[in-house]
């Protein structure tokens, strides 16, 4: 993917005031953003147990983190209306220190300027290289131990640069793709461990995500990251970021939960960072989505991603690329990520995002609450987030081609139905799931929620 300015887009307190969505209004929390309480998505069920809180970790105290690639800086002056809490931006090397000596902050310390008197936090990656390192001309993205010490110490002079000003640090950037780096896999795990330590020394509380890896079998995914393990270069991190690309969703979360059960099995307390992650509109990429169904698998992957225990979740990217005017032909994939147009046009996927990011704000992902009845039960997804005062969030949609089908949901006597076009009361004996349209169900209860699971009698 292309490395540009990113956001971490942290709907903390529902949205700034209410925000109608496709006939929805969300209201936004009385108390404002401060008030608000992030901590660790618990996966269970169908997901790998996990049973550690992170409770030494910077980020004890935080829950679901929503993110968003954004391409400039511009539009900066549009987070606070989108409720964006996080700037997650590549502070490159090349443009920091050109040459030698030479370091211009200019545009980040513009960045981070902004982001402090907005109370945003900016998570920095460091990446990559520059030329003026290597004793042969054309050599890039291959630091050996001879051109080490210059990357330690651009690290050093970011870290010591901004310090706690940083809301975190994330390191290199699929390092198993040969794109972005071309040197060995020791040289990689060496600059990784000694990277965290000057992180450490430097700016010791401020989070620090490693791996960053495009994490899919085809890319080797898996295997690099129990090299990394093998080596100690996850050694006093704080996150292992991934980027779990996929054409299935549900095979996507199942690799984010089996690396959240590789870290346990091998005592690891780190949380999961997805750093990247969304699908285009347009072009050839084999995950593409259409318009019409963006809304749809955008519900779908935020809630897999979550109950597969991902602490974090960027989404690639804020906006799209083109203009259509200027396009004759095919747009290509790469340019059509975006939630919204580069007109700032909502797609379907932007009203998903801010529907998802307001009703499981505050929420943990807690299954142990939710029992499945019926012959028909294998046809219905469900997840159920809940609060400690009651508030249950369930989002389910039918996992049955063309068919609908009809449950009815026993324990919350009174509930609200938020779709992607409407919003109304439930009643228990009867909600229909349309065949592929993920729906919410969102009321007050501490009890069992008990869903007998029936075809549509239509």
């Amino acid at each position: 993917m292309i490395r540009t300015l990113a956001l971490i887009l942290i709907f903390a307190g529902g949205l700034a005031g209410c925000r109608s969505y496709r006939g929805n209004t969300l209201l936004h929390n009385p108390e404002g953003h401060e008030s608000l309480q992030f901590g660790t998505c618990q996966p269970g069920a169908i997901w790998p147990q996990e049973n550690n809180h992170f409770k030494s970790s910077p980020l004890a105290n935080e829950r679901y983190n929503w993110a968003a690639y954004l391409q400039s800086t511009d539009k900066q002056n549009l987070f606070d209306d989108m409720g964006i809490q996080w700037v997650r931006s590549d502070f490159s090397w090349k443009r920091i220190e050109p040459q030698q000596g030479e370091w211009n902050f200019e545009q980040y310390d513009w960045l981070i300027d902004g982001a402090v008197q907005r109370n945003h936090k900016v998570l920095a990656l460091l990446v990559y290289d520059v030329p003026w390192i290597y004793e042969k001309e054309g050599t890039s993205r291959n630091i050996t131990k001879d051109e080490r010490e210059h990357y330690l110490n651009y690290v050093r002079t970011v870290a010591r640069r901004y310090g706690e000003k940083i809301g975190g640090f994330e390191i290199w950037n699929e390092p198993n793709f040969p794109r972005f780096w071309r040197g060995s896999d020791e040289d990689f795990f060496a600059l990784t461990r000694e990277a965290i330590q000057v992180l450490k020394e430097e700016a010791p509380g401020v989070p620090v995500a490693v791996g960053a890896l495009s994490y899919h079998p085809m890319m080797g995914g898996k295997s690099f990251l129990k090299k990394m393990m093998a080596a100690g270069a996850l050694e006093g991190a704080d996150a292992l970021s991934l980027h779990p690309y996929s054409m299935s969703l549900e095979a996507a979360a199942h690799r984010v939960a089996d690396a959240k059960a590789l870290l346990r099995d091998e005592g690891y307390t780190h949380q999961i960072w997805i750093t990247e992650m969304g699908f285009p509109t347009t072009g050839l990429y084999p995950h593409k989505v259409s318009i019409g169904n963006h809304f749809n698998k955008t519900v779908k992957a935020l809630t897999l991603m979550t109950a597969a225990g991902a602490n974090l979740i960027t989404w690639y990217k804020v906006f799209d690329s083109y203009n259509p005017e200027d396009i004759r032909f095919i747009v290509p994939s790469e340019r059509s990520f975006g939630l919204m147009s580069r007109k700032k046009e909502w797609k379907p996927g932007a009203y998903a995002f801010a529907m998802m990011t307001s009703v499981l704000n505050n929420k943990e992902y807690n299954p142990s609450r939710l029992v499945l009845e019926g012959l028909q039960k294998s046809l219905l997804q469900a997840f159920l987030y809940d609060d400690k005062n009651g508030e249950t969030i369930i989002v389910v949609w039918s996992r049955n081609p063309g068919k609908n089908i009809d449950i009815s949901v026993e324990g919350m006597n009174e509930f609200q139905i938020i779709t992607e076009d409407s919003s109304y009361k439930g009643s228990p004996e009867s909600v229909l799931v349309s065949s592929g349209a993920p729906l919410v169900i969102k009321g007050e209860s501490n009890d069992k929620i008990l869903i007998t699971v029936r075809l549509d009698a239509e």
